[in-house]
């Protein structure tokens, strides 16, 4: 979906543009696309590399590709997970709690 997800792409366009030494490393972060799954279907279908590659594909296809945006986009989860362990004996009251997202 991104252009230069292919590091073989990637590669040759920074070589033909004078780079040297290309490399890549595997970077693995969250992303935030809205705070839930509908919002993340808007966001993510109104990105133009989205747009293209919908309307590259027949109607079918583009439906198929729409339902299983909508498949993973709503696997993600929002976790509430506790800061620190509860120390025995404490209240949870002294607890601040945090999200984070799981996939």
């Amino acid at each position: 979906m991104f252009s230069l997800a292919d590091q073989h792409t990637t590669a040759g366009i920074l070589t033909a543009a004078g780079f040297t030494d290309v490399a890549f490393t595997e970077v693995r972060e969250p992303v935030y696309y809205g705070a839930d799954s509908a919002q993340a279907y808007e966001f993510v279908t109104g990105l133009q590399a989205t747009k293209d590659m919908l309307a590259s594909l027949d109607p079918a296809g583009a439906e198929d590709a729409l339902r299983e945006l909508r498949v993973t986009l709503a696997g993600t989860r929002l976790a509430t997970v506790c800061c620190s362990p509860r120390a025995p004996g404490s209240s949870p009251r002294e607890h601040r709690p945090g999200r984070a997202a799981a996939h």
